[in-house]
């Protein structure tokens, strides 16, 4: 049963064919001329050729409410001979034009779109029988889609696009081109957008087990969004025609996607440590809920899979992916990253080999100072890089009585001898350097006084406060360094 509101709704295309019998016409009383542009106007439409009479003749409009016309001379807006536009207050706008065919628009008035909005009709010796246009809310029709095979409480969703416009984006001719509803983020509740190359156009979504429109007569295309974990079975795509009744309700029907379980298997870590992957690809199904599953026939998905133990299961569709296997501290694996392909069962376990990161002793020695003086050292750099983890940034603090030793990866440091007050520090490494590449390695820092010593034979305020000596380890974390000091 027709649905009366207002409502947004599609404008059909009319093509009105004219026909055959010679009528010298002019300018009706009330229209205007305005507007008129392209250069090639005039010379198509002069005194050298016969002029003939159009008439748009209109209804639904109040006494006295101007209303305009606007029409083409060439089969595309603004290419050779541009357009003309007349305004009337009154129930007719007229044209004095020579044989042709043309486009025609008729622009809103007092609030209202047009039946028809624009179409297309031709003049051949004659004047063409006149044009009705009438201004008012058009009839509506429910267009229902009712699914089976989905879970209860899965989203689905389907695209209705109108058929009958048959204009490309053209400057006015399309007054809202490029959309006049943004859906990119997604699809929301009795949202529409337009698409002039096509007609206007609709997006609902639902998840429940019908979803509907609201349209004008007309022909529409569809395109059902795929829902995660389901497949349409038959085409996703179709079209409805709508006429002068709502139409039969169409039926979608859903299957469910065949997974198969996908292995990862690891070595090398110690009991009770977490490690995780990262999968990513082109799935055979429509993917993660949004406007552009209804224009690509994958989906592009992403998993994550975390575990303490052994392995790692995740169940995939048929589809190309990726994976990448995060970085675990302290350690480095065999292929942090690869591909892998499902086709119709689970492929070969994928083993991730993970090995501990070497370690070398790096030993700071120290001369000089009275017996039981706390010293310390403060190491900066980057490790080495390796297969499956990266260069990580390294600050680390150490004091000690004697002797300040760490233990470090692979790479390029830098040290610096903590401020004792009352004494000065030399020695070390060149320009406070070393590269650490393959076994451990020592230095001696030589202390000297800087003023008088005490009675005692210690150097005056010779302190270290644990609270002022901070750690960064390979993680990037922080905390006091309380152990390490030798007492």
């Amino acid at each position: 049963m027709p649905v009366n509101r207002m409502a947004l709704w599609v404008v059909l295309a009319t093509s009105v064919v004219l026909s055959a019998s010679m009528i010298v016409g002019g300018a009706s009383a009330g229209t205007a001329r305005s507007s008129i542009s392209g250069a090639d106007w005039e010379d198509q439409n002069n005194t050298t050729g016969s002029n003939y009479t159009v008439t748009f003749s209109e209804t639904g409009l109040p006494s006295g409410t101007n209303w305009t016309v606007a029409v083409s001379i060439t089969t595309w807006w603004f290419d050779d001979g541009g357009s003309v536009s007349n305004t009337s207050n009154s129930s007719s706008v007229t044209f004095s034009l020579m044989n042709g065919t043309y486009h025609f628009r008729v622009f809103p008035a007092n609030g209202n779109d047009s039946i028809p909005e624009r179409g297309t009709f031709t003049v051949n010796g004659t004047s063409p029988p006149p044009i009705s246009v009438h201004f008012g809310v058009p009839t509506l029709y429910v267009v229902t889609f009712a699914e089976i095979g989905l879970a209860n409480g899965t989203h689905w969703g389907v695209f209705l696009r109108s058929t009958n416009s048959t204009q490309g984006c053209r400057g006015w001719w399309d007054e809202d081109c490029g959309g006049s509803g943004d859906t990119s983020s997604g699809p929301s509740s009795s949202s529409d957008w337009h698409d002039h190359g096509g007609g206007r156009g609709y997006f609902n979504e639902t998840n429940n087990a019908s979803l509907t429109f609201e349209v004008p007569n007309g022909t529409y295309n569809f395109t059902v969004v795929g829902a995660r974990g389901y497949s349409v079975m038959g085409s996703a795509n179709g079209s409805v025609n709508v006429s002068g009744a709502s139409p039969p309700p169409i039926k979608v029907t859903f299957s469910i996607v065949p997974v198969y379980a996908v292995m990862f298997v690891e070595s090398g870590l110690p009991n009770g440590t977490n490690w995780s992957v990262d999968v990513s690809g082109y799935a055979s199904f429509g993917g993660p809920w949004g406007l552009h599953d209804a224009r690509h026939a994958h989906g592009h998905m992403r998993f994550q899979g975390t575990s303490s133990g052994t392995t790692i299961t995740l169940n995939l569709t048929n589809g190309t992916y990726r994976f990448h296997v995060d970085w675990v501290d302290g350690f480095y694996s065999n292929q942090s990253r690869g591909r892998f392909n499902v086709s119709g069962g689970s492929p070969p376990p994928i083993r991730i080999n993970f090995t501990a990161i070497p370690e070398f002793n790096v030993t700071f020695n120290e001369s000089g100072l009275p017996g039981g003086t706390d010293w310390g050292v403060t190491v900066t750099g980057s490790t080495s890089h390796y297969a499956g983890s990266p260069s990580a940034h390294v600050v680390l603090t150490r004091a000690a009585r004697g002797t300040v030793t760490f233990s470090l990866p692979h790479g390029h440091y830098h040290f610096s001898v903590l401020k004792l007050t009352g004494w000065r520090a030399k020695g070390g490494f060149p320009g406070h350097r070393f590269v650490l590449s393959d076994g451990p390695t020592a230095a001696t820092i030589h202390f000297t006084s800087a003023g008088p010593r005490s009675s005692h034979g210690a150097s005056p305020n010779v302190r270290l406060t644990t609270s002022a000596l901070r750690w960064s380890g390979l993680n990037g974390g922080a905390s006091p360094l309380m152990a390490g000091v030798e007492r």
